[in-house]
């Protein structure tokens, strides 16, 4: 099974790709990033950016890119993270030049099955992020819920909104 291009995003410029490639590797998934010179596409610092190890976390679900093409968002909506089977786990990462440097802490869900990181995106500025979780089921069964983060000066993602299907909101 195929699933490269699964998810895409461009840069503002045009000349920056991210694609989303989950079902490689046995659906540990990859994430492929490339840079348009003028004439050619080509890899930026390494092939692919890869997960974890854990077979189907589907790492590139759901890709972002910032407007200049220096950070990157990634989701894997199937990881399983601190004994929550499918909870879910979207990393952030940011170009310094020479490799791309994950920002601050992961972004784990918070439900079992919830899917969290099935839906990303990033804020123009680059310090806010939106992560989509559908099979969250805080307020009944795959109610879902959405939550927003913003990095902060002690270099971590603090959550500042979070929204639910019925409307209950933190």
């Amino acid at each position: 099974l195929i699933a490269f291009g699964t998810a895409v995003g461009m840069s503002s410029t045009g000349s920056r790709i991210i694609i989303g490639d989950p079902y490689d590797n046995n659906f540990t998934g990859r994430v492929h990033v490339f840079d348009y010179d003028g004439t050619t596409w080509g890899y930026v610092y390494q092939s692919y950016l890869s997960g974890t190890s854990e077979d189907e976390s589907e790492f590139g679900w759901a890709v972002g890119i910032s407007a200049d093409g220096l950070r990157i968002i990634i989701s894997a909506p199937y990881e399983s993270v601190n004994g929550k089977y499918a909870n879910g786990q979207t990393k952030v990462f940011k170009d310094t030049g020479s490799s791309w440097l994950q920002l601050g802490q992961d972004l784990n869900g918070s439900t079992k099955y919830g899917h969290s990181g099935s839906s990303v995106a990033m804020a123009g500025n680059n310090e806010r992020v939106v992560i989509g979780t559908p099979g969250n089921n805080e307020n009944g069964f795959n109610s879902g819920q959405v939550k927003v983060f913003e990095y902060n000066s002690q270099e971590e993602w603090v959550q500042v909104h979070e929204r639910n299907f019925n409307g209950n909101n933190k």
